[in-house]
């Protein structure tokens, strides 16, 4: 169909075709700050939680120190440990793997 012209623009009114996964500039640019904004928040989260534990790890009086300092074994116990943390983050956006 086409549509009729009038000489006011303000005044046209018509329904553009709806296609998925297109949107205008001005929306993907939010959402795609929102997404980088949403990292850096979960990137803080996760680097608090791991400063936290690790001091936590450090304060405990049977942790020899070879074992404190040992990155397997540190490593072993914040995968341990993490499972907790996942479950505060958007699924879509950070893996139990990637954390």
């Amino acid at each position: 169909k086409l549509v009729p012209t009038t000489k006011n623009v303000h005044s046209r009114c018509f329904l553009l075709p709806r296609r998925h996964g297109v949107y205008p500039t001005e929306l993907k640019e939010n959402s795609h700050s929102h997404h980088y904004n949403n990292q850096d928040k979960q990137r803080q989260k996760v680097e608090a939680y791991v400063f936290s534990k690790l001091e936590e790890y450090s304060k405990k009086k049977s942790i020899n120190l070879l074992h404190l300092t040992s990155l397997s074994h540190i490593r072993r116990r914040l995968k341990r440990d993490i499972k907790s943390l996942h479950g505060q983050f958007d699924s879509n956006t950070v893996s139990e793997e990637k954390l």
